[in-house]
């Protein structure tokens, strides 16, 4: 009670000094007025003009640091400033590298210990700052199959994903096979509305329909066949896709070497293999993920393996599996290595939860 009647006789003694000033103002333009070109009246108007003003400001810098709601919006912008540092992540990307760039460097004595360290530091800034231009994934699920068709080894396998935009957009979905095919690619927005993508020529004029979008393949100078699926025309305004992709990947008559690699920063993944034939067995596997140990699970057995990860993972990680006949020798998974393990039912793929390989 005793603050606020102090508060208003502070205002109110403040309202009568922006008056006087006002006032001492007004009476030094009279003075020029009625005695110009005077030394006394030049000086006199100057001191008292000078004070006028002094006390206008002082009013109203009082007024305004006496006002609530101009104290709150300071303490919210020096509480961002301070303490969230909130507005780093307004920065404009090349603002943000170079303030990286500077908070990753190299001190004078790691220097003097190793000069090539400047080089690593730029690498770990420029590494960082990419992944604002990357799109990134989320919730990566794959499921594989292994069988034998006519003598081979076919794996089938269903990749599904979030693909989350970078601050361009989204990247094309970009296929290559050389031994083969994408059976097909559905790519769903965020309001539901779905995209579903064939690539010839596996697939007849015959059996085309309106509903679906068919690309062709190319051959390389590689002599792989390659696709590219457009996605940010479609996207829109989307803030994810949830894209599956549906792949068979032929074999040789008696083994099948089944690789998959991220290629894009992704928050973790799961994986899933089984042998839908008897005669099939996981000869090798290796996965290749700088992590934890205790946010990588894999469990392996002859017929099946999982791996899960539960941690982020850059461009460049994923894992291999060698899949062959039991009967072939030379080849047997180390006995250290198998973990058994019961495994859980594959989820659906109900286009809700997506990964992917390429």
């Amino acid at each position: 009670m005793e603050k606020t009647e102090s508060s208003k006789a502070l205002r109110k003694t403040f309202s009568y000094i922006l008056w006087a000033g006002f006032t001492l103002v007004l009476i030094s333009q009279v003075i020029i007025l009625k005695f110009p070109n005077m030394f006394w009246s030049e000086l006199l108007t100057g001191t008292v003009s000078t004070i006028g003003i002094s006390m206008i400001v002082a009013y109203f810098f009082t007024y305004t640091a006496g006002n609530t709601e101009f104290i709150r919006h300071i303490a919210s912008v020096l509480e961002d400033i301070v303490i969230n540092r909130a507005f780093l992540s307004n920065l404009d990307p090349v603002k943000k590298e170079s303030i990286i760039q500077q908070v990753l460097a190299a001190s004078e004595k790691e220097l003097k210990n190793n000069s090539s360290l400047k080089k690593y530091y730029q690498y770990l800034s420029q590494r960082a700052i990419k992944i604002s231009k990357e799109t990134t994934r989320s919730n990566y699920n794959i499921q594989c199959t292994a069988r034998k068709e006519e003598g081979k080894i076919v794996i089938d396998s269903i990749y599904s994903y979030r693909e989350h935009p970078s601050q361009d957009g989204y990247d094309d979905i970009s296929l290559r096979f050389d031994m083969g095919k994408c059976v097909s690619v559905t790519i769903k927005r965020d309001d539901g509305k779905t995209k579903k993508v064939i690539p010839l020529p596996h697939i007849t004029n015959d059996e085309k329909t309106d509903d679906i979008e068919y690309v062709e393949y190319i051959l390389d100078k590689d002599g792989l066949y390659h696709t590219t699926i457009k996605v940010n025309e479609f996207a829109n305004t989307s803030k994810e896709l949830y894209i599956t992709m549906r792949i068979t990947e032929i074999g040789q008559d008696h083994w099948n070497l089944y690789t998959f690699t991220s290629l894009k920063p992704t928050d973790g993944f799961t994986f899933h293999i089984n042998m839908k034939d008897e005669e099939l067995a996981i000869k090798k596997h290796d996965v290749f993920v700088t992590t934890k140990k205790e946010m990588l699970d894999i469990c392996v057995e002859k017929d099946e393996m999982r791996v899960e990860c539960s941690q982020w993972v850059d461009g460049g990680a994923g894992l291999a599996v060698l899949i062959a006949d039991k009967e072939t020798g030379g080849m047997e998974i180390n006995g250290d290595s198998i973990m058994p393990c019961n495994f859980p039912k594959p989820p659906g793929n109900s286009g809700d939860t997506h990964s992917h390989s390429n």
